[in-house]
């Protein structure tokens, strides 16, 4: 079984796998409100190391890797000088697009099934402001926007209906948040379905090589993979 980027049962139980700690140490950190979400998205900063290239100063992603080991990854570029900028050096716990929304979403499940509120209003009020510092962990990234969205949707419709009680709405949010999850992960499996169909349509019998652009394996999503799965 593939090493999974998160843990996440129906009691509301939350870990997310410490990413830096990687390969030398497997560690998932518990995540019980939206404020540890944040600070394992937030510490998804890029690692990037300044490259001087013919007079240029140009920054290279590298994400997972150091200078001390970029030459290996990066051959073209082993002889160069580098320059690590240390501001720019951020904690790697949380890797992967997808997986950026999916920690937001379920931070904001677990934190709700600890919480009681007074009315719909101050329900709406608090996952209002809670999903807004939700998307400045990392406001570039599309995922946690979409997050954000949705189940900000789905609570308006839900708090202006009058057939809904303060308890089902709670639990209807907390099921939008926990359904983000299973989302991921069918489109995952479906991207790599028609992925494996494509291929085999096309050079059945044949030996391939297969590159993938990004991160693409399970740990930068729900727990399967964006490319041809785990």
């Amino acid at each position: 079984m593939a090493l999974q980027s998160l843990h996440y049962d129906a009691n509301g139980q939350f870990e997310v796998l410490d990413q830096l700690l990687l390969p030398n140490e497997i560690k998932y950190v518990t995540i019980k409100n939206c404020v540890d979400g944040w600070n394992v998205i937030e510490r998804m900063q890029v690692l990037r190391d300044v490259v001087w290239l013919k007079g240029d100063m140009n920054l290279l992603d590298v994400a997972w890797k150091t200078s001390s080991t970029i030459g290996n990854q990066y051959p073209q570029v082993k002889n160069q000088v580098y320059i690590n900028k240390q501001q720019d050096v951020g904690l790697l716990q949380v890797r992967g697009a997808p997986l950026i929304g999916i920690v937001a979403a379920l931070s904001l499940a677990v934190e709700l099934r600890a919480m009681t509120f007074e009315s719909p209003d101050h329900l709406f009020e608090h996952v209002t402001k809670q999903l807004e510092y939700l998307v400045t962990s990392r406001p570039t990234a599309v995922n946690i926007s979409d997050m954000n969205d949705q189940l900000l949707a789905k609570l308006l419709a839900d708090v202006s209906s009058d057939d809904l009680s303060l308890e089902e709405i709670q639990e209807r949010v907390i099921n939008e948040a926990e359904a983000y999850q299973i989302a991921d992960l069918n489109r995952n499996k479906m991207l790599a379905l028609q992925g494996a169909e494509h291929i085999l349509a096309r050079h059945s019998g044949q030996s391939l090589r297969i590159l993938t652009h990004g991160n693409t394996g399970s740990l930068a999503t729900a727990g399967y993979g964006t490319a041809l799965g785990r």
